[in-house]
């Protein structure tokens, strides 16, 4: 049997898919969740053989100790996701950076652990500063993370820190090696109809026709199957760097709706452009997005090179184009789309 690894954040889109991965390369598997019983998060991952489920509130000290006793390895990839909140010190950054903490204590306690790969995201790495032109790689932090402007973008540079700052006060040749992956927009194949209401959301609203039209935003995409596979080669080379960053490339909306369109055309996906004024103005009813996102990202474009995950470990990024795709297929050969 391989070595054992702790993943927390394990009945998540990407959690699913790196215990899933890990387990078809022959690891031992410990998936911790908040929630054993809940069917409806967690059912798909009890269908997964081999697999040992924890419960844990991350949140509280101590209640990964269990989770990562014996680990060799821990994928730290539990965190809020949400753009908005009434509370963001609290929902977000305050829950980040805890759970963070706590998890790499517990890993640090243990005394088994040789590495711990922590999920984190592409906003912790650019802002709207830097022109359209610009490519951000895995030097550039978030210049505009701030509670006030971008709460999710700053919880995840938190957490990162966090990370950085419970591994420095380790004791010398003590503790594990640290790398911190930065995905892109997330898309792929479902592994459970709850991960339809994470990233993949926006191509479930489109096949439903939930939306007017394409307001000129765009992503930078990346593959789950293409994430997963960089947190397990980012355990299993023997010096990653400390960070990477994973996109395939830079997609409009309405690229994205036309791809859907022709996929399914019995599912008339709208694919025309919206202008920005009534964008703007239908921001102002919406809870999901603030006017504040849409004045800083409409029409602009960002950049991001993974040379350095191509180089490293290995990984040739499946195209954005069928990303879409395959996301859309699991959701409507399952009937959740």
């Amino acid at each position: 049997m391989g070595d054992l690894v702790c993943v927390t954040g394990a009945a998540g889109f990407i959690g699913s898919h790196v215990v899933k991965l890990l387990v078809e390369k022959g690891f031992r598997v410990r998936a911790v969740v908040r929630k054993k019983d809940d069917e409806r998060k967690v059912g798909h991952l009890g269908r997964i053989e081999g697999l040992e489920i924890f419960e844990a509130d991350l949140t509280a000290p101590g209640s990964c100790d269990a989770a990562t006793r014996g680990a060799s390895l821990v994928v730290h990839a539990a965190s809020p996701v949400q753009l908005t909140s009434k509370d963001p010190q609290r929902t977000l950054v305050d829950v980040a950076v805890g759970a963070t903490r706590n998890v790499l204590e517990s890993a640090a306690r243990a005394g088994t652990v040789r590495r711990v790969v922590q999920t984190s995201s592409i906003a912790a790495v650019a802002g709207h500063s830097h022109a359209s032109s610009y490519v951000h790689t895995e030097k550039d932090w978030n210049p505009d993370a701030r509670l006030d402007v971008d709460p999710y973008a700053l919880s995840k540079v938190l957490a990162e820190r966090e990370a950085l700052a419970v591994k420095a006060s380790l004791p010398a040749g003590a503790g594990f090696g640290l790398v911190s992956v930065h995905p892109a927009y997330v898309l792929g194949p479902l592994l459970a109809k709850v991960h339809a209401r994470s990233s993949p959301s926006l191509v479930r609203e489109m096949l439903r026709r939930k939306l007017p039209g394409c307001p000129n935003l765009g992503m930078s995409g990346v593959d789950v199957r293409d994430v997963a596979l960089a947190h397990v080669r980012a355990l299993e080379i023997e010096e990653p760097a400390p960070r990477y960053v994973l996109s395939d490339r830079w997609m409009w909306t309405r690229e994205m709706a036309e791809i859907l369109a022709e996929t399914y055309p019995d599912r008339r996906v709208r694919t025309m452009r919206l202008p920005d004024a009534l964008v703007l103005l239908g921001s102002l009813f919406m809870k999901r997005i603030t006017t504040g996102y849409l004045r800083r990202n409409l029409g602009k474009t960002r950049l991001f090179s993974s040379d350095l995950a191509r180089r490293d470990l290995g990984i040739e990024f499946r195209p954005a184009r069928d990303a879409v795709v395959d996301t859309a297929r699991s959701m409507v050969e399952a009937g959740w789309a």
